[in-house]
């Protein structure tokens, strides 16, 4: 930071020009619409940017700023910003209102979960920036931030993400980019790259038990333990056989990516039929609701088989056990029209989306485990249970994250970073007001 005569000053603010181009490296990601300064632009440079983040640790880094000319500000600013998105075409079919039909087309909702903006430093009145300057911080997140989702299918979208925006605030007024919100034409933000770990205990595994004797039902941990008993051949159950199963997982919360173990313990003496196949899919169920708090029903319902394995089956008159797995996906198989995302969001979106459950939409998961007798009267893929899960992403590494920086550096023609000034780092943090969900900002 340095500090140049007022008049100096005054004639680079006239050379000032509005230089916006969709998509291009000065688009900010919240804002791509609104203009931003040639002579001027900002990084944030987060540390370990091709990490995710731990939403119970703070997040640390810079906020790079480069000036080929004199800018002056009032004050240096962050601002932690949180949405609920849904953009999708609604299902003609779903009862939308109790009345009728959901109107046909694509509906564009949007809530906001949080926005805490935070004062990175104040200045004084004929303080100019210019060239290579550096403010280091450090930012505690509030309970209220959680892991990012994003799922791309088709032209639809859901998301839940946060941001940090930066921008100096200008003391010209002819510099906002709009002025009722107090846009600055100079400044940046970033997406966030959140995970939410295991709570405690979450991570301990759950093992299986199983009582001495005859199958019977769990009471324990009955979520982690179906029991499924069917009648096999015959007619209206006359010459009918018994057979009996427990099916069990360790857990119900998973990674993706991580190998799932489903015990099957098949009483089979009883039957007189062989067991054909087992068989395992993995169903995902997405709804998408009007935001209303008056209106429960879901205007868009979509599920999907995200794979399925078969494995062989066992004769008859046996008791077997055994475990079979499978391992989650860790990216989508098929993602649908990026071209409308932010280039810094599109590495979500081939990610495997976690589990969500919010007021605009429900992401959902199901381990559907089936058990086909070979019998002419068992129609279709057989009898089954199933067992919801959630699944939750960890710390996950994103490799395209690290060119960030150096394009931003590339676009500046910057090929060393070398600030003439560093302020000192500063602590970012917040206190709960009486209103649930607000806070006061603090640094």
């Amino acid at each position: 930071m340095s500090i140049d005569p007022a008049s100096a000053a005054l004639a680079n603010r006239a050379s000032l020009k509005m230089n916006y181009q969709p998509g291009n490296i000065a688009g900010t990601i919240l804002s791509p619409h609104l203009e931003t300064i040639t002579t001027g632009s900002m990084f944030i440079a987060l540390d370990n940017p091709t990490h995710f983040k731990s939403v119970h640790e703070p997040l640390t880094g810079r906020i790079k700023i480069n000036l080929s000319e004199a800018f002056e500000a009032t004050k240096l600013t962050v601002t932690l910003i949180g949405f609920l998105r849904s953009h999708f075409n609604a299902d003609p079919k779903a009862d939308q209102f109790g009345k009728a039909p959901a109107a046909v087309g694509m509906l564009r909702l949007a809530k906001t979960l949080i926005s805490i903006s935070y004062t990175i430093h104040e200045f004084e009145e004929g303080i100019y920036h210019q060239g290579m300057s550096e403010y280091p911080f450090t930012l505690t997140l509030p309970k209220e931030v959680a892991e990012v989702v994003m799922l791309q299918f088709k032209d639809n979208n859901l998301s839940k993400t946060f941001y940090l925006k930066a921008q100096m605030v200008p003391r010209d007024k002819s510099l906002f980019a709009d002025l009722q919100d107090e846009v600055s034409m100079l400044r940046t933000d970033c997406a966030l790259y959140l995970y939410k770990p295991p709570g405690e205990g979450e991570e301990l595994k759950q093992e299986i038990g199983h009582p001495s004797g005859n199958i019977n039902a769990y009471t324990s941990m009955p979520s982690l333990h179906k029991q499924l008993e069917v009648r096999v051949g015959g007619v209206a159950g006359i010459g009918s056989s018994q057979a009996k199963s427990v099916i069990s997982l360790e857990k119900l919360r998973f990674m993706p990516g991580e190998r799932i173990r489903v015990k099957i313990e098949h009483d089979n003496s009883e039957c007189k039929k062989p067991v054909k196949s087992f068989k395992l899919k993995l169903l995902r169920k997405v709804m998408c609701f009007s935001g209303k708090k008056t209106l429960a029903k879901p205007v868009f319902f979509l599920e999907e088989y995200l794979m399925q394995k078969k494995f062989d089956g066992c004769a008859e008159r046996v008791r077997e056990n055994r475990t079979i797995e499978f391992e989650l996906p860790v990216a989508e198989k098929t993602v649908g029209n990026t071209n409308s995302l932010h280039p810094n969001l599109r590495p979500l979106v081939k990610l495997f989306s976690n589990s969500a459950d919010n007021a605009l939409f429900t992401i959902a998961y199901e381990i559907q485990v089936f058990v086909k007798h070979l019998s002419k009267l068992e129609f279709g893929m057989g009898n089954f249970v199933t067992f919801p899960i959630e699944v939750q992403s960890q710390a996950l590494e994103v490799p395209a994250l690290d060119e960030l920086e150096g394009e931003w550096m590339t676009s500046q023609n910057l090929h060393v970073w070398q600030p003439n000034y560093v302020h000192p780092r500063v602590s970012l943090w917040q206190t709960p007001t009486e209103v649930e969900g607000t806070y006061i900002s603090m640094s």
